[in-house]
């Protein structure tokens, strides 16, 4: 279950955080934080186009935000990113990332 890997809150800016409890979730609370943001049309989008690579047929879909590359395949999602000089990846499965999204929205949503 998703919830057991990330976490939500609010920084004393109240600007949005997540943090991932081990490496792959927490590269993908810091590309909830930086390429998501509070950009709920940006989250909905994603999570719009993650349904149809269900297909065993679809294309993987790319994205390309901020501070990092996506890949959204049938089978996983790859998320590369570099700040600071330092690349790192993780592989998720797409409902890992799909919950990640969903939780996110749900939370930066009033």
């Amino acid at each position: 279950m998703i919830h057991e890997h990330l976490r939500f809150f609010r920084d004393h800016e109240d600007t949005p955080r997540a943090l991932g409890l081990d490496p792959d979730f927490q590269v993908l609370a810091r590309f909830l934080e930086s390429d998501i943001q509070e950009d709920a049309r940006l989250c909905r989008q994603l999570l719009g186009r993650i349904s149809p690579v269900g297909s065993d047929h679809a294309p993987p879909i790319e994205f390309v935000g901020n501070s990092f590359a996506a890949s959204f395949g049938t089978d996983d999602v790859i998320l590369k990113g570099n700040t600071d000089g330092n690349p790192y990846t993780a592989v998720l499965e797409p409902h890992q990332v799909e919950l990640a999204l969903k939780g996110w929205l749900e939370f930066i949503e009033p």
